[in-house]
């Protein structure tokens, strides 16, 4: 706060003062705010997307899959194979 004398007013954009000396801001004279409904329905989908992937083990489909990509499998070889 020394360093920065002309300060005024702190805002946080996210949930909390976690991140804020607030007892350092208020002897300074420094008003402190946040959001509190910021993200909360991006959070929820995230948590729910992560969710979803674990029951289904869709992240290490998805990896295996990606190792394969570029392989043929051994039916569509079959189907190349076939008089047209």
């Amino acid at each position: 706060m020394d360093a920065l004398p002309t300060v005024r007013f702190i805002s946080r954009l996210g949930i909390g003062y976690d991140m804020i000396d607030v007892e350092a801001a208020s002897r300074h004279g420094v008003a402190v705010a946040n959001t509190p409904d910021y993200c909360i329905e991006e959070v929820v989908a995230h948590t729910l997307a992560l969710i979803l992937d674990r029951v289904r083990g869709i992240t290490p489909h998805d990896r295996r899959c990606g190792k394969e990509r570029g392989r043929r499998s051994p039916r569509s070889r079959q189907r190349d194979a076939l008089p047209r």
